[in-house]
């Protein structure tokens, strides 16, 4: 087990017109969950930064690259929702941003593992010509990408496309995303910890499923 490492983590999420309301104050509720988990682990402070984005026509940095603990004093909410879902043109603009954070960073300071890339969304891109482009440009990105699907509507077939694993949501109620939140921060600190760098042996997961364990066994050793 690591016990020095550092990791980056971005959040990419969808704030389209079909998450207005409900699914965006869900959403911005398990951001806020996350960063408080993250920072009651005292061993985790100074370690773990986290950016937020988020999409829809346009593209938002809500959050630069930060500590956790810092990010949590600032953060209150992710926007309003509202037009398409340019899920290519979000892709393209973060993993710019992720390279020159590795550039940057990483090359200073060895102790950084691989980013995570979380991409939350609850529909199928708009500009699906550019989404196609970009697929092979991630896939040798060297960070780890994980899909997560919210609700009925989400395509999962192109989160599956560009993600190392997914994670789906059929429902956005207050106990799912309570669920998701905490295996969300799990990954996270999971992949702080652990002496593997990839995160390609996790499986789909559904935290609404009560036939299925929330977290993998690898992760409950947490």
């Amino acid at each position: 087990m690591s016990t020095d490492s550092k990791i980056d983590v971005f959040f990419l999420i969808d704030i389209s017109g079909s998450m207005t309301g409900e699914p965006i104050d869900s959403i911005s509720n398990c951001v806020r969950d996350i960063l408080n988990t993250l920072c009651t682990d005292q061993r985790t402070l100074g370690r773990i930064r986290l950016c937020i984005n988020t999409y829809n026509s346009k593209i938002y940095e809500n959050h630069k690259l930060e500590l956790v603990e810092n990010l949590l004093l600032n953060f209150n909410s992710l926007g309003i929702a509202e037009g398409p879902t340019h899920s290519g043109a979000a892709i393209e603009n973060i993993l710019l941003k992720i390279k020159e954070t590795m550039v940057e960073y990483h090359n200073k300071d060895h102790r950084y593992k691989k980013p995570l890339l979380f991409h939350i969304t609850d529909g199928f891109p708009s500009d699906i010509q550019l989404f196609n482009e970009i697929i092979d440009k991630l896939k040798r990105q060297k960070i780890n990408t994980i899909g997560c699907g919210i609700g009925a509507t989400a395509d999962l077939k192109s989160l599956k496309s560009i993600s190392n694993k997914v994670i789906y949501l059929d429902k956005n109620d207050r106990l799912s995303i309570n669920q998701f939140s905490k295996l969300l921060s799990a990954i996270i600190i999971y992949h702080l910890y652990s002496d593997n760098d990839d995160l390609d042996y996790f499986e789909i997961l559904n935290p609404t499923n009560p036939t299925k364990p929330i977290l993998m066994d690898k992760i409950m050793i947490l």
